[in-house]
């Protein structure tokens, strides 16, 4: 019977390590204070772009790699989602509000501008420790939550 009752909360778990819908990107997921961050630390190496972050509006932030970058921010828990918080997109540079929410052992990521009907959605997939979802550039040999 206990087991029955623990099965939501493993569900409803975010923290740590996630492969990109497109599996060119891991992102590790953790809390800090009462907010959720994700950290790109590791992508497929783009030979054109060198994975500078040169979509970026930012123009000192060209000079900077993508991997290391926390790309979502200040996700507050509601409910069965966690929103409130930000979602940046290194592909384009921009920057979306954002929301995410398990469904079932995936975690959903949604950026939009406005009202989350004019957005896109992206389904990412849960790493088990020791496994290597992208091979390329590794930012650390073995990635931990830093303070954003």
């Amino acid at each position: 019977m206990w087991a029955l009752l623990l099965i939501p909360m493993a569900f409803a778990q975010i923290e740590g390590r996630w492969l990109s819908e497109d599996k060119d990107g891991e992102v590790l997921v953790y809390k800090d204070g009462s907010k959720w961050y994700g950290r790109l630390v590791r992508a497929k190496l783009n030979r054109d772009t060198n994975n500078l972050d040169l979509e970026n509006p930012d123009i000192e932030e060209h000079s900077k790699s993508i991997v290391g970058k926390v790309i979502v921010k200040d996700m507050k828990k509601d409910g069965k989602e966690w929103s409130g918080g930000t979602v940046y997109d290194p592909k384009s540079g921009k920057t979306y509000e954002g929301k995410m929410w398990r469904d079932g052992e995936k975690l959903k990521l949604r950026g939009f501008v406005g009202i989350s009907l004019f957005g896109r959605s992206s389904t990412w997939t849960p790493l088990k420790e020791g496994e290597v979802g992208v091979q390329g550039e590794v930012m650390e040999e073995k990635p931990v939550a830093p303070t954003p």
